[in-house]
């Protein structure tokens, strides 16, 4: 990427957060926030309704492993605004959706989009940011990414109770339509399509990543805590609240939306955090830590008495652990060869989400596998209690295997420390050739007294070497 004025970086790092943030609002809001407009008005069950989501997670997670690619080869930009591009068809095509061959079209068009859109953002603030500010910058663009995710659930049920479905995301793709338009001019004028760094495919260099042991615990803890969080926030966490407690749509919606916000500060914090600490490891056994009570407590509360308001807690203290997520994807960068930063975060994104898709998956079947108590309308079916015991016992097994393997990542941080008891390369001396000896003795070579240009010459060949 080409030296930009301080202006035109702020500029493009607020279009490419805008465009991250309804990219984070379509896996938010479908199928969790409208799971029983959607039941309804395509009569599907669960894990028809669950397969709205899944269907964009698959293909998102496995573009993820050549989306790191082609960010490397091709240039963050240009291939963010071709992911742009796809995914606001995909919306539009979603709002318009006549049956449900085109509804599931539509999804599969809006994962495809926006598999493209974050590694390329976390690619283009690798080349904008050093490494002691990534973790801060990133966790802005997360906190401004993630807050579509927010706008996906309480916000989206106002406007989906005010003016129905279709319209509320007919409006929300022609707001996403115009950023990309503005996104588009602002690097066709100000940057060029062409990168001015890229590298060609290495299937070396792929394999090093993906073959990378020093990387798996992080792996393992990242994937583990963000499926579960991303369950409860995209799928279950409003028809749970539904079904278990009785709750309205409106406070169903609220305690998700906590949830989400929640997450966007925890990101911002976590940022800035791990760069003041200039530590890695602490705040991601912490995640694990707090994510395992969090499951603890939605088991305790469905296997028992109900918690009714005080689901809210464990709601936050996952939206908590997530936020830490900036973290987990530092450490992959600093585990892994710079000029594959795309690669290797295409590696952990994808695991990530084609993760979050088989359980989603296999929660819509373990709810079809209970026989409801009864439904509400024609459509909506509240699922009994033992269902969710069963996903959230499952859940809480994920997140014990999450903790011990946070006890064995291996911390990052002094990566980016300068080493005190290594000389600098610069301050190495070149010995005057009078002081050279002479190879069959020891006494000292006589040689004339270099000029002022070899001199010169012979220091700039010296620190070539290094």
């Amino acid at each position: 990427m080409k030296k930009l004025t301080n202006s035109t970086r702020i500029l493009l790092f607020g279009l490419m957060c805008s465009l991250y943030f309804f990219s984070y609002f379509h896996r938010i809001a479908v199928p969790g926030t409208i799971f029983n407009e959607i039941q309804e008005t395509f009569v599907l069950s669960a894990s028809g309704v669950a397969s709205l989501g899944t269907i964009c997670l698959y293909i998102y997670g496995f573009m993820q492993f050549f989306a790191g690619l082609l960010a490397d080869a091709l240039g963050a930009l240009k291939v963010l605004l071709v992911g742009a591009g796809l995914l606001t068809a995909g919306s539009f095509a979603f709002a318009g959706a006549p049956e449900t061959g085109t509804l599931f079209a539509s999804r599969a068009l809006v994962g495809f989009g926006a598999s493209l859109i974050y590694v390329c953002l976390f690619k283009a603030l690798h080349e904008l940011f050093s490494s002691r500010d990534f973790p801060a910058m990133l966790g802005v663009a997360l906190f401004l990414g993630y807050s579509g995710g927010l706008f996906g659930t309480l916000p989206l049920e106002r406007m989906v109770s005010a003016i129905g479905w279709r319209a509320a995301f007919f409006w929300i793709s022609a707001v996403a339509s115009l950023f990309l338009v503005g996104a588009t001019l602002t690097v066709r004028w100000k940057v060029g399509f062409q990168p001015e760094k890229s590298s060609s495919f290495s299937a070396e260099r792929m394999w090093q990543v993906y073959t990378n042991r020093q990387s798996f615990p992080v792996i393992i803890s990242a994937v583990i805590n963000f499926s579960i969080y991303f369950l409860i926030q995209a799928m279950l966490g409003r028809k749970f609240l539904q079904d278990f407690s009785g709750f309205s749509s409106l406070a169903a919606s609220s305690f998700t939306c906590g949830m989400i916000a929640l997450s966007m500060t925890a990101s911002l914090l976590a940022g800035f955090g791990t760069r003041a600490l200039n530590r890695r490891k602490p705040i991601m056994v912490a995640a694990t830590v707090i994510s395992l009570a969090a499951v603890s407590l939605l088991l305790l509360g469905v296997a028992g008495r109900p918690l009714e308001k005080l689901f809210l807690l464990p709601y936050l203290l996952l939206g908590l652990s997530s936020g830490t997520s900036v973290v987990f994807s530092t450490s992959v960068r600093e585990l892994n060869p710079a000029e594959a930063v795309g690669t290797a975060v295409g590696f952990l994104n994808g695991i990530c989400y084609l993760s979050i898709a088989v359980l989603m998956n296999l929660s819509g079947w373990v709810l079809d596998l209970y026989v409801p108590r009864k439904a509400v309308t024609s459509g909506i079916i509240i699922y009994p209690a033992a269902a969710y015991r069963t996903i959230f016992l499952g859940c809480w097994v994920l997140a014990l295997v999450s903790l011990i393997s946070s006890l064995r990542i291996k911390e990052t941080a002094e990566k980016t420390k300068p080493d005190q008891s290594a000389p600098l390369p610069v301050a190495e001396k070149i010995r005057p050739p009078e002081e050279e000896k002479a190879s069959s003795g020891s006494a000292v070579k006589k040689v004339r007294p270099m000029k002022r240009e070899e001199k010169k010459e012979a220091q700039e060949e010296q620190l070539t070497l290094f």
